[in-house]
């Protein structure tokens, strides 16, 4: 990508992939291949920190734009840096228990001396991305959002509204739903404003869902329940079966969801979940030995003889309301499988998923 020279010579030679975009997501210029698969690590952090703009929060707490830049890259936790963080976290009423990273030592050793001889153990704030921690609990706190597990990728900042191909992962689940020929009401929990928001402005019904069901510990049964509760106090209403449809899988449309409605019905199963057909040899890890958890090493199959295996993919849920207030539990008594395509049951919980799903969208 560059060529350094030197009296004519040449001294060394760069290479790399740049591009640069507009606001719209359009590549004005670009050097080497834009469309490879990279792992950016912490280059991501500038992105990461746009949520400090999106939500308003920057501008609503005047963060300095040494505060921003501090979210925005890593740092060496030098005197500056830590008395940066610490001090963000204070104004937040928070300290650096509240930060999810883990705790070392400062990056040079003049500054590890310094931090040994007066806390005598590894911090938190000494973290070269505990600015980017502070930016989410920013976004945490001015949204009222929880505090607690904020870099699970199933926490709002980091899933609900996160970008596939310019649109928020709800998009894809609450249209695939609204766009369903066989389900009645299309109904989103959330207590987040802005998810709210966007999911009313999809056309689709909104519950409020309450603090203590708000965070990781709170399962999707305790979730439906409220759901059912509040609409049975509100309007008597009691549905005929219950579709969970997680925000995760974005590949799923509304045929599959059809699909999966007439099989449950046709062969009048209590529950059914949807699955991909594996032909992966599974080992479980027992302290320092595996064993085989599918298969006999001695007797060697061919996998592609495996065909009575599958692999849920968390895409879609469906079971009897009689069968679920009884068990509160998703999947119950006889149990049906709807199989899909592997290649569209990907479930974003890392940014290569993200990336993945990205492509077969487009392409």
């Amino acid at each position: 990508m560059v060529e350094v020279t030197r009296s004519d010579f040449t001294e060394s030679i760069h290479y790399g992939t740049a591009v640069l975009i507009n606001s719209d997501g359009k590549i004005l210029k670009e050097w080497g291949n834009s469309n490879i698969l990279i792992y950016p690590r912490s280059a991501l952090k500038p992105i990461q920190s746009l949520n400090l703009y999106k939500d308003g929060v920057a501008e609503a707490l005047n963060l300095s734009d040494k505060l921003i830049a501090l979210t925005t890259a890593s740092h060496h936790a030098e005197t500056i840096h830590q008395e940066m963080v610490d001090n963000w976290l204070k104004r937040m009423n928070l300290n650096e228990n509240h930060l999810s990273c883990g705790p070392v030592w400062p990056w040079n050793e003049k500054d590890q001396f310094e931090a040994y001889s007066k806390y005598k153990t590894k911090r938190k704030i000494f973290h070269n991305c505990s600015g980017k921690h502070c930016g989410h609990l920013a976004v945490c706190s001015y949204n009222n959002l929880p505090i607690k597990n904020y870099q699970n990728k199933d926490h709002p900042i980091q899933k609900n509204l996160i970008q596939l191909n310019k649109k928020p992962l709800l998009y894809y689940t609450v249209k695939a739903s609204l766009n369903s020929k066989l389900i009645d009401r299309t109904i989103v929990s959330t207590d987040h404003p802005k998810i709210s928001d966007y999911a009313q402005k999809l056309h689709a019904e909104v519950i409020a869902r309450p603090k203590k069901l708000s965070d990781d510990n709170a399962s999707i049964e305790s979730v439906a329940i409220h759901v059912l509760e509040h609409l049975f106090k509100k309007e008597h209403y009691v549905p005929d079966a219950i579709i969970f449809l997680q925000n995760t899988s974005p590949l799923r449309t509304s045929t599959h969801i059809d699909d999966a409605i007439k099989l449950f019905q046709k062969k009048n199963f209590d529950s059914l979940l949807s699955g991909y057909n594996s032909h992966k040899f599974f080992w479980e890890k027992n302290n320092l030995f595996v064993k085989p958890l599918n298969y006999s090493p001695k007797e060697r199959p061919n996998r592609q003889n495996f065909t009575n295996q599958f692999i849920e993919n968390g895409s879609i849920y469906i079971i009897k309301y009689d069968v679920f207030k009884k068990t509160k539990c998703r999947i119950s008594g006889k149990i049906g499988l709807y199989q899909m395509p592997e290649l569209l049951s990907i479930e974003i919980d890392t940014p290569d998923d993200l990336l993945l799903a990205s492509y077969i969208l487009k392409y």
